[in-house]
């Protein structure tokens, strides 16, 4: 099967330039985003500045979902203290729950310590913890999984294009390719001689 064309080197940041500033927030890790980037390139050859811009588009993409999925393991880190708070309301009281909350989510090792024994004396683990915040956060995460689930589906877009596009340079180079194969040739008279053979 004829190959496609080779890249162009990767390396050169020149041709992502063209498609503006990469996605990366404050925090975030630049260099991750580049070899992201890169990696995309190169599993995909794109060819021609049109299918730059695709890669380009399904880097941007994928940094999002990325950025999807961090936020919703971060809103449940964050919110962990509110879930442990309902479930103390119930078995330590309203007065103290907030109080012993908020130090716990400071780490403080009292707090952590008298935590763990409530939770020892009513049967219940952090993974109970983390079920009762992640219903304080779910609606936020369901919006998070929206926003994920159409970054996917217009990524996923892109990636079919590029193999549509490819297949259709692939059976064109076919038979391109056939048609030479398949043609007969004419055998040209060598210097010094005419059709014959004689000299």
């Amino acid at each position: 099967m004829p190959k496609l064309p080779a890249p162009p080197a990767n390396n050169d940041n020149s041709i992502w330039q063209l498609f503006g500033q990469p996605p990366v927030l404050k925090g975030e890790d630049g260099a991750t985003f580049k070899a992201l980037l890169n990696r995309l390139a190169e599993d995909l050859a794109p060819i021609g500045i049109i299918e730059h811009g695709w890669i380009w588009d399904a880097a941007y993409l994928t940094w999002e979902i990325r950025r999807y999925r961090n936020a919703a393991l971060a809103l449940q880190t964050l919110h962990k203290h509110r879930g442990l708070k309902m479930i103390l309301d119930t078995i330590y009281g309203r007065e103290q729950s907030q109080n012993v909350a908020e130090r716990w989510a400071l780490r403080e090792p009292e707090a952590i310590a008298l935590v763990d024994d409530l939770l020892k004396l009513a049967g219940l683990t952090m993974e109970d913890v983390a079920a009762q915040t992640l219903s304080v956060v779910l609606n936020d995460i369901e919006r998070l999984d929206g926003l994920t689930a159409r970054a996917e589906t217009r990524r996923n877009l892109l990636y079919a294009e590029i193999g549509r596009r490819h297949a259709t340079f692939s059976a064109d180079l076919r038979r391109s390719v056939g048609g030479i194969e398949d043609g007969e040739f004419t055998e040209l008279p060598t210097s010094g001689k005419n059709a014959s053979g004689t000299a």
